[in-house]
């Protein structure tokens, strides 16, 4: 089993560099090649989105406001 899971992490290691937007991503400082490989397949073309300002909400990653009375509060969505 460990042979066979050595194998698997060569062949994405092997993949990963030979995708520019995924070595482009690992360039980023806490970006490793799992999670660029993720956020790569889960934009899938990003030609898609009309600007960079889609993609947080695509995500949900978008901010929430709440007013109440005169209070007004921003909080992000975890």
């Amino acid at each position: 089993m460990t042979t066979k899971l050595e194998s698997l992490e060569t062949k994405l290691d092997t993949f990963a560099a030979e995708h520019p937007d995924i070595v482009r991503l690992t360039t980023i400082p806490g970006v490793g090649r799992k999670t660029a490989e993720a956020f790569d397949v889960a934009i899938d073309d990003p030609h898609r989105f009309k600007n960079a300002r889609h993609l947080p909400s695509y995500l949900g990653l978008t901010t929430k406001q709440r007013q109440s009375s005169e209070i007004d509060r921003t909080a992000a969505r975890a």
